[in-house]
């Protein structure tokens, strides 16, 4: 897989932020995902059927300003 500076483990928007802050400082950067997907808990996802679309854990994502 190569040599890394720095491994983040999910994709969330803590994750990618990180991220995408060393890489601007020169690190070389591996994210890792479990899901086929990106964004964490604030991606939107077809969850439910095709064409019906829900954010995953926005809804509760407010709770944190508390």
């Amino acid at each position: 897989m190569g040599d890394y500076d720095s491994v983040v483990v999910g994709s969330g928007h803590n994750g990618l932020i990180a991220a995408a802050y060393l890489a601007k400082a020169g690190n070389k950067i591996l994210v890792c995902e479990r899901n086929p997907y990106f964004g964490g808990g604030v991606a939107t996802q077809e969850a439910v059927a095709p064409g019906f679309k829900h954010d995953l854990h926005s809804a509760t994502h407010v709770i944190i300003q508390a």
